[in-house]
């Protein structure tokens, strides 16, 4: 089994926030609370979550950026 290419593996926070482009923490606490980011499961304490759904809220939030970035420059 390659557990660099296990989309079932679980990753932590700072995994998570490292993947996502080194977000800081009061952005990333403040789209989890908005439900951007998905709920975490918890290990214990721990809270984890499946690299799948964080890598498909990536791909998600790169395919919305563009357009964002478009419409700043349309204000201006």
């Amino acid at each position: 089994m390659d557990i660099q290419n296990d989309d079932r593996r679980l990753i932590g926070v700072k995994q998570v926030r490292a993947f996502l482009n080194n977000m800081p923490n009061t952005t990333f606490y403040d789209k989890l609370r908005e439900g951007v980011i998905p709920k975490a499961r918890y290990l214990g304490r721990m809270p984890v979550w499946r690299f799948s759904d964080i890598s498909d809220l990536y791909n998600q939030l790169s395919t919305l950026r563009p357009c964002a970035a478009k419409e700043r420059k349309e204000s201006r």
